[in-house]
Parts: C-alpha cells; sequence; structure tokens
C-alpha cells in the first residue's frame, strides 16, 4: 500500500444486519466492512459521506 490509511472506522462494536445485509450501527454494506481495511483513505472517505 502506497498511501497511509489514517480514516478510521466507523464501527460502533455492535454489529446487526438488516434485510439487505447492511449494518444497523455503523450503516455500512457488508462489502464496505469486510474490505475497510484495504480501502484507500479517499474510498473511506467516500464510504463515510455515503452513510
Amino acid at each position: 500500500m502506497s498511501e497511509e490509511n489514517t480514516i478510521k472506522s466507523p464501527c460502533t462494536g455492535d454489529c446487526k444486519y438488516n434485510e439487505d445485509h447492511n449494518c444497523v450501527s455503523c450503516n455500512r454494506s457488508m462489502y464496505e466492512i469486510v474490505n475497510w481495511i484495504d480501502f484507500t483513505d479517499e474510498k473511506k472517505i467516500t464510504v463515510l459521506k455515503h452513510i
């Protein structure tokens, strides 16, 4: 990874999923949760704006 990842996860540690497979605590999709660590800061900011 060429870019330093400095954006913290919005995870609350209270993972519960709705019928659309989105976490009702942090509002991220399963894809976003699983791949968060590999996202660039730019992608993380995009996710945070969306949620």
